[in-house]
This record gives structure tokens, C-alpha cells and sequence, in this order.
């Protein structure tokens, strides 16, 4: 019961209660010189209407003072918005406000302190992404956006995920641009909640990561933290992933064309495209940095390019000649050493564990030797659902020296 309900039943209690104007015996019994007896029936019909206010007021006073105790909603659900600013909604049963809270500074501006409380999820999902286009965090260049729903009804998660999701869409498309959604519900996972704080990152986004990871183990969690929702989706946006739900494209308006970067790499390979062989040009990123990788076959040498996204410049170029199927080749078994060479069956583990996958998921595994710069190695292959696995690992050592997914589905 909010102040001005418990003002205004106040109020009609003492109109109720307090007559208007007193009956001119009243009045009579007022006058100067003159005694008047007053009935005992009238003393008690006067004092009716004060009782009754007294007893108004305390029911009206007990209200006040357990209401508060009673009225205090509680959060069963969790949705968080992430584009750059990052915003944690705090909902209860009937899916309205509890509170908002802004992950980090951006978040901060758009949160401000405005009054959350009480209102509708869909509806403040709906102002503060309106206020994201406004502001500029949202546009024809920077298009993506990450709905995280965490609950512990699965079931209602997932019907507010698809809520959520269809609703910003459709938000984006009303301010001009095409949107990127990506949308997921999450599962507890205290280790990677803790990692989560650790970066200053959503626990959204943090598990947006670890599905990024999985498809490359050899990207690092700090790197992808730093890049935005957008950039996360450049480089998942051909791949699905199981768990998220993506609709629309990312938008790459603010790098360098594809083909800008594809041309750069055989220009300095003095090659052309049609010359080459399985060419391929993707996002990637080096070190932090939005990249493209382009990948092609000359003449039976593998050319690969890290290209700056930004500024066309070429980070990195390597080549080699492609690897040898004739098992006959001298060059395909191990030299001999002085130096043990570690076990197949321990390579296995190693190369399981740093893709983190399961032994029992595991299909067409794939391990052989190999010689490469007169180092002994292990070239493995397996794989698992629809990803296919590459590792090139040190016979001696252990040290996983490459390691490479391709999903079947691009």
C-alpha cells in the first residue's frame, strides 16, 4: 500500500466520520446564559464517529507498520543486457522490476537513477534498449546484442529468452537498422561466475566466451573479455553454438571489406585468386586485435594471413608445404633419440583435455607421427558432433604446438 492510498483512506475516514455541519440544538446549547440539557442519547451518537476514526487509525497504523516486511518483493530470475554497457534486471515472479544494476560505467549512464522498481521486464528491456540506439551504443555499425536469462526454472528461462529476444529484434528494426541478436540461458557455474567478476564482464557474456573458446582453444579468456558483443559475434557468426540462439548478421561496416582483405594477402603472395586454391577469409583475433585470417593452397604450399581488420596491415604470414599422404615417406616416422617419446594414449588426454572434450564424445580419432623443422610430433584429428578437431603436439614434450577447429555446418 503505497503513502498516498493510506493518506486518502485517512482522509475519507474523517469525512465519513465528522459531520459537516452541527444541529442547531448544538448550536442553542453553546449560547451565552443559557442552560440546555443535553440528552445522554446525543452524548454517544458524538462520540460514535470519533471511535470509529480511532479504530480506522489502528487498523490503518498496523497496516503501515507490517506492510513494509510483507510487500518486499524478492528476484527469482535474472536477465542481462550486454552491447557495451552492461545491465543486470532483477525480476520477480510476475516478471517486473526488482532492481537494476549497471555492470560497468556505460551501464551506469543508462541506468542513472531513474525508478525501475515495479515495472514490467518487457518494458524496461525495451527502454534501455531504445536508449542504447539513442545514445549511440547501438547502430548500423555496431548492431549486436547479448540477452542473458538465468533462473532456476528452465522452462520459464527460456519462454522469457525467446520473449526478450523477439521483442529487441524487433526494437532495432524500428530504429533503421538491422539487429544482431544473440540470446541464451544460463546454468549455474560458480568458477566461471567468479572469473566473470574477475574481468568485470556479465556472466552472460563470460559464458559467450567460453562457447567462443571451445571453437578455438587457443584464444585466451582476457583477450575476448576486451572485445564488444559485436566483435564476439564477428567471430561466431558463421558457427553455431549449442546454447546460444542467434538471428541477424553482425554488422562489419567498421572494418575493411573481406575481399579488401583477402586481395591484400595474394597481392603480397604475388598470387590471384584464381591461381589459388581452398581459399578462405574469416574474422579472427590476434592478441586483441580484430583480424581477418586468409587461408589458401599454391602449388602445393598452405599460405596463411593475419590481416588488421582496422588498418589492412598484415600482422603475421606464414606458409609451408602441405603435409605428405604417402605413408612410405621417410619423414613420416620419428628419428631415432636419445629423448623417450611420450606414449599415444598420453597424447590423447592432453589434446582431449586442453578442447575440452569428453573421451566418450569423441569420434574418428586420428593420431600419427611426424616430422616437422627435424622435430618429432603427433598429428592428431578427431571428432566431436559437428566440430572437427586439428592438434599438432611435441612427441617429446607434450606441448601442444597448433591446434585448429572447423565446424562442418559453414
Amino acid at each position: 500500500m503505497t503513502n498516498r492510498k493510506l493518506k486518502q483512506q485517512l482522509h475519507e475516514a474523517f469525512e465519513h466520520a465528522s459531520p459537516k455541519t452541527l444541529p442547531q440544538d448544538v448550536f442553542e446549547a453553546c449560547v451565552p446564559g443559557k442552560e440546555t440539557a443535553t440528552p445522554r442519547k446525543r452524548t454517544v451518537a458524538l462520540w460514535r464517529p470519533l471511535v470509529a476514526v480511532a479504530a480506522v487509525l489502528a487498523l490503518v497504523l498496523t497496516g503501515i507498520l507490517l506492510w513494509p516486511e510483507r510487500a518486499v518483493p524478492t528476484a527469482s530470475m535474472k536477465v542481462s543486457l550486454d552491447v557495451n554497457p552492461s545491465i543486470l534486471l532483477e525480476i520477480d515472479d510476475s516478471e517486473n522490476i526488482v532492481a537494476v544494476n549497471a555492470l560497468n560505467e556505460d551501464g551506469s549512464v543508462l541506468v542513472g537513477k531513474d525508478e525501475w522498481a515495479g515495472t514490467t521486464v518487457d518494458a524496461t528491456v525495451g527502454a534501455l534498449v531504445q536508449a542504447m540506439v539513442q545514445e549511440g551504443y547501438l547502430n548500423d555499425n555496431a548492431n549486436s546484442v547479448l540477452i542473458s536469462v538465468d533462473g532456476t526454472d528452465a522452462t520459464r528461462a527460456a519462454s522469457l529468452e525467446q520473449k526478450l529476444a523477439a521483442e529487441v529484434q524487433t526494437l532495432l528494426a524500428d530504429g533503421g537498422f538491422e539487429g544482431a541478436v544473440l540470446s541464451q540461458t544460463l546454468s549455474a557455474d560458480d568458477a566461471l561466475r567468479q572469473q566473470a567478476d574477475a574481468y568485470g564482464i556479465s556472466y552472460g557474456k563470460a559464458t559467450l566466451i567460453r562457447h567462443l573458446l571451445g571453437l578455438d582453444p587457443l584464444k585466451t579468456f582476457e583477450e575476448l573479455a576486451a572485445l564488444s558483443i559485436n566483435d564476439l559475434n564477428l567471430l561466431c557468426n558463421t558457427t553455431a553454438m549449442p546454447g546460444i540462439h542467434a538471428s541477424g548478421n553482425a554488422s562489419d561496416k567498421s572494418y575493411i571489406a573481406k575481399e579488401t582483405a583477402t586481395q591484400t594477402a595474394l597481392t603480397h603472395a604475388a598470387l590471384t585468386a584464381e591461381q589459388v586454391a581452398m581459399l578462405k577469409t574469416e574474422f579472427d583475433c590476434e592478441d586483441g586485435v580484430m583480424c581477418y585470417e586468409v587461408e589458401f593452397v599454391y602449388n602445393g604450399t598452405e599460405y596463411e594471413y593475419e590481416i588488421d581488420a582496422t588498418t589492412g596491415e598484415i600482422l603475421k604470414t606464414e606458409s609451408e608445404a602441405e603435409e605428405s599422404d604417402d605413408e612410405d615417406d621417410p619423414d613420416d616416422v620419428f628419428p631415432e633419440s636419445e629423448q623417450a617419446y611420450i606414449a599415444p594414449d598420453a597424447v590423447k588426454t592432453i589434446v582431449l583435455t586442453h578442447a575440452g572434450v569428453d573421451e566418450t564424445a569423441v569420434i574418428q580419432y586420428d593420431c600419427e607421427e611426424d616430422v616437422e623443422n627435424g622435430a618429432a610430433v603427433y598429428e592428431i584429428e578427431f571428432r566431436c558432433g559437428d566440430t572437427e578437431f586439428e592438434y599438432c603436439v611435441d612427441a617429446v614434450t607434450g606441448e601442444v604446438l597448433s591446434a585448429q577447429t572447423e565446424d562442418d555446418r559453414d
